[in-house]
């Protein structure tokens, strides 16, 4: 049998890499148009999810894209059409980075495309000390600390409420060292409250928000031991967390904050939250399940049961039901492609809030979803430096 000639072997290779630079540009325009789609749906969060954690890559790959489908094209139509598909999700994959990029800048903050490049995941720094802040049912509920790195006294103070669909399995307080470690670098004292979690067989939507209230408490009275400045505590909570510490902030500007140990409850300075579930009954009703999360779930087995069937608990659980002119001062950072906590339920009720008197400021972001505040991610800087500039105007 003849072996293939050289001349054979280089056309199949020049063939296959200009498919290949083609594929690349067709995959790049299929997030594109799935991004770019009306409405909520599993390819829009896949998406999202994408250009979010890695939409830097994904231009180094448009633009691999680029450099095999035009030089290796067999010849000039496919070099002109293949070239033109290549050049348009380059550009488009620039130009998705870019409103990234433009969306933090405008509100103060700062991404880097290149540092985004970097997909280790991110360490998780242990904390400096584990400290029991209250004991229910015979167990010892905790709260980590991290000391800024540039000991100082009267450090701001960040709480931590971590996410997680107020269920158990899907977030841990003990998973804060990333986002501590960020904070601790910019001079704040970070804590990262535990609250009991729920299940199918456990609803917590009285116990979550009475222990994140206690751990409050617990910092307030603990602070100036630590080096931390008791007035300038900010809350910041994400998704499920993010419902938990507005709740918490707006809850103590009432008076109605709820511990569980008895100790007083400070109003926080500032409230920070991102993706949060203000309206748990519209997430009930229109959230876009992912990866086999159903909002529904999360919701039943927060509240222990179907909300028609529990409407005083939602209402307990709905930020809306806390709103007055003496909350504290609050950011929203929310991308408009979150479709898991559907982004318009949030702007709404960041209008609803404004209208009771809040001061609200509402960061919207494009292009991410849900699901893309990790680490150096493109999303994950815009979230912290948008945040961090934020707070710097007056804390």
């Amino acid at each position: 049998m003849p072996f293939p000639s050289r001349s054979s072997v280089a056309t199949t290779m020049r063939y296959a890499g200009f498919v290949l630079g083609v594929a690349i540009a067709f995959a790049t325009l299929t997030l594109l148009v799935a991004s770019l789609a009306p409405g909520h749906s599993v390819r829009q969060e896949g998406a999202g999810f994408a250009w979010g954690n890695y939409g830097s890559w994904i231009v180094l790959a448009s633009l691999a894209g680029l450099a095999l489908s035009l030089p290796l094209a067999p010849n000039g139509a496919c070099r002109i059409a293949g070239g033109l598909v290549a050049c348009v999700a380059l550009a488009g994959s620039v130009t998705q980075v870019g409103r990234i990029a433009a969306a933090a800048a405008a509100n103060g903050g700062r991404v880097d495309p290149f540092a985004a490049l970097d997909l280790s995941s991110p360490a998780h720094p242990e904390a400096d000390g584990w400290l029991t802040y209250n004991v229910v049912d015979g167990r010892a509920m905790r709260i980590g600390v991290w000391k800024p790195r540039l000991p100082k006294k009267n450090a701001p103070i960040l709480y931590l409420v971590h996410r997680g669909g107020w269920n158990d399995g899907m977030g841990d307080a003990r998973n804060s060292g990333a986002e501590a470690d960020w904070w601790r670098n910019r001079g704040y004292l970070v804590f990262s409250v535990e609250y009991r979690l729920a299940s199918a067989a456990y609803a917590t939507w009285d116990k979550a928000p009475a222990d994140v209230a206690c751990g409050l408490g617990w910092v307030a009275q603990h602070a100036s031991d630590l080096g931390g400045d008791p007035k300038r505590i900010v809350v910041l909570g994400a998704s499920a967390g993010g419902n938990l510490a507005l709740n918490l902030g707006y809850q103590a500007s009432m008076g109605q904050a709820r511990p569980s140990c008895g100790v007083s409850v400070p109003v926080p300075a500032a409230v920070v939250a991102y993706v949060p579930i203000v309206d748990p009954q519209y997430v009930y009703d229109h959230g876009q399940a992912v990866g086999g999360r159903e909002t529904k779930d999360l919701v039943e087995n927060y509240i222990g049961g179907r909300p028609d069937r529990h409407a005083d608990r939602m209402r307990t659980i709905s930020t809306d039901t806390y709103l007055s002119r003496d909350a504290p001062r609050t950011l929203v950072v929310e991308p408009e492609e979150d479709g898991y906590v559907p982004a318009e339920s949030v702007f709404r009720f960041c209008d609803r809030a404004r209208k009771a008197g809040v001061n609200v400021t509402t960061v919207r972001m494009p292009v991410y979803n849900h699901f893309s505040s990790y680490g150096n991610s493109l999303a994950g800087q815009a979230n912290r430096s948008v945040s961090h500039a934020w707070l710097s105007g007056f804390l």
